[in-house]
């Protein structure tokens, strides 16, 4: 791991990644993967141009257009991508000229995509931000039907159901499986379980960014794609991303990721309020996630907080309202733990051993929805200058009158200006 806590080395030591000054990933290998080398370029506006032997364009507005594969003897491969005006991928083309059309509500949500070369279709019905259930249509008849069920943002069960005819004389009829699934820390499902505890389907190889690599033909792996009954695939990656198979890509509600580079497609729709590099994914997939596309979530700092709220109620009998977490909040950091203008305030908790993952310097606020339940400010309004200024003089000022417990003392009383929604930023 880096300083940043960006991982160098991931996965046994078989995956390794070189980044530039400014934060960039420039070279990704996995094992025998040499996914790219020394070659990635960016220009302005934070837009990979070059990865490996991919070629990158952009539209005035930001949005990736096209994405062009060269091949020593090939002609290049040239893939397409159509946008709207409220930056919604409505339309892509592969490389084979295969067209792919995508439609959305009024709340900017993917309700369809389909292709009608391949006369196949996809409806998605919602639940809030995530996806509840997704049918499947082919000659303009209902093929399948997947109900997903999260707890947050990992799945929790999934019901799939299709429509079976093992012979012409017998009538079709609907079979319905219902799994049980199992998450890591990012929300990725690492196995589903029919009722009977047994293994229905895991997912195969990736990469640390989400890539799937294929194993050796010399694997021990018995199923090195990692699926048992591919019909059981969730086709999700990380939390609240939906894989797309025909261009690679993984919808992430208000954007679409690209496994390959861990980079979006568009900006952040939030701006610099979303971090620094607005094309980025998460600084570190292995403690960061990103459910919706917009700014990512410290996994670290959620969890901190919410142990820290099960201890205070086994302890003391009652819960700090700043810790619990409502729907459509988010994990915030009182000190920013990447933020350059809050360098100051970081040396201050590195000074008196404050981990910046420590519950006592986080809060659950507002983050996608602002009608959400969660008390406080909102998560995205609130990363300004004054903000970060004030927090490091508070911080100072309080480290010189009273020390650690001083430091401790004024993040408690910058939490309740956030929990109360008092103007410090």
């Amino acid at each position: 791991m880096t300083a940043s806590g960006t991982g160098l080395g991931y996965g046994e030591g078989d995956e390794s990644y070189g980044y530039d000054s400014c934060g960039y990933l420039k070279a990704q290998s996995a094992g025998r993967h040499r996914i790219s080398e020394e070659t990635d370029q960016y220009a302005g506006g934070h837009r990979l141009k070059q990865a490996g032997n991919t070629q990158y364009d952009y539209d005035a507005a930001g949005r990736m257009v096209s994405r062009t594969k060269h091949r020593d003897g090939y002609r290049p491969e040239t893939e397409r991508f159509r946008w709207d005006s409220r930056d919604q991928l409505t339309g892509y083309c592969s490389a084979q000229g295969e067209q792919w059309e995508y439609r959305h509500d009024a709340s900017g949500r993917r309700t369809e995509k389909r292709c009608d070369r391949k006369k196949i279709r996809f409806t998605y019905l919602w639940d809030g931000d995530s996806i509840a259930e997704i049918r499947e249509y082919r000659d303009d008849e209902l093929y399948s039907v997947r109900h997903q069920v999260f707890n947050g943002f990992e799945l929790i069960s999934q019901q799939f159901s299709r429509v079976r005819q093992p012979h012409p004389s017998v009538a079709p009829q609907w079979v319905t499986r219902t799994n049980h699934a199992v998450s890591d820390p990012t929300g990725r499902p690492l196995m589903l379980f029919n009722s009977e505890g047994k293994t229905v389907w895991r997912p195969g190889q990736t990469s640390l960014w989400g890539l799937a690599l294929s194993l050796p033909a010399d694997t021990d792996d018995p199923d090195p794609r990692g699926e048992l009954d591919a019909e059981a695939d969730p086709g999700l990656l990380y939390a609240g991303q939906w894989r797309d198979g025909e261009s690679g890509l993984c919808y992430n509600r208000f954007r679409y990721y690209e496994p390959e580079t861990g980079m979006y497609l568009v900006s952040d729709p939030l701006g610099l309020l979303g971090g620094e590099q607005t094309y980025r994914y998460v600084p570190n997939p292995l403690g960061w996630i990103d459910q919706y596309g917009l700014a990512g979530c410290p996994r670290a700092l959620a969890r901190a907080m919410k142990r820290a709220n099960r201890n205070l109620a086994k302890s003391a009998g009652y819960m700090n309202r700043a810790w619990y977490k409502f729907k459509g909040s988010a994990a915030h950091h009182i000190v920013a733990w990447d933020d350059p203008r809050a360098l100051g305030a970081r040396k201050i908790l590195e000074k008196y051993g404050i981990h910046i993952d420590s519950a006592e310097n986080g809060i659950f606020l507002k983050h996608v929805d602002p009608n959400s339940l969660q008390p406080g400010s909102y998560h995205r309004v609130i990363h300004t200058n004054k903000y970060y200024a004030d927090v490091e003089a508070r911080l100072a000022d309080a480290a010189k009158a009273n020390g650690k417990q001083g430091v401790l003392d004024e993040l408690d009383a910058i939490r309740d200006d956030l929990l109360f929604n008092r103007l410090i930023y």
